[in-house]
């Protein structure tokens, strides 16, 4: 299983040039959670195994091109980050789930357990039944379960695209189109 640390940590080319092969090379995607018609058609016609979100300047996302489109908002990315480096480029490798996921699964988390907080004294005085608590419990295990499935799914179908990743942060392009 690879690792982001198996990405190497200086390229020969330029940010630029690295970035644009990534957008012409994977499948490139606005955001995951509210995708285009075109970014979902060419989602589901395309060979790559990998799609990119740029971020901003010098920064992507790179995540498993699942086989839904909604399925890859609970996979991890990889968020890289260029900066240049003489003739070429350092790069930076975080692990994580797309930024959008991250804040849902936060502002989820925190509705959840607030609730069941505020139901345990009624529940505790005789107010509510203890049924609540059942149901909070079932709600909070699935709040954590579903997501950290998705993690690990996820991540191995991005460990499996490492060498098309590798590949394509290290190879220059040379004109050619196969």
């Amino acid at each position: 299983m690879a690792s982001p640390d198996a990405l190497p940590s200086r390229l020969d080319e330029p940010p630029g040039e690295v970035l644009q092969r990534l957008r012409d090379h994977l499948v490139l995607v606005r955001s995951v959670w509210f995708p285009t018609q075109r970014e979902l058609r060419t989602w589901s016609s395309s060979g790559s195994p990998l799609y990119v979100r740029p971020l901003g300047p010098g920064q992507v996302e790179v995540g498993p091109r699942l086989h839904s489109l909604w399925a890859a908002c609970f996979a991890p990315v990889e968020e890289l980050t260029l900066t240049a480096d003489g003739d070429g480029a350092t790069l930076a490798v975080r692990r994580r789930f797309p930024r959008f996921t991250t804040g849902l699964l936060v502002v989820w988390w925190v509705i959840t357990v607030a609730w069941g907080v505020a139901v345990l004294p009624q529940v505790a005085s005789g107010e509510e039944s203890p049924a609540w608590l059942l149901f909070w419990a079932i709600l909070a295990v699935s709040a954590t379960g579903g997501p950290a499935m998705g993690y690990v799914m996820g991540g191995r179908a991005l460990d499996e695209a490492h060498d098309w990743l590798l590949t394509t942060l290290s190879t220059p392009d040379v004109g050619e189109d196969w």
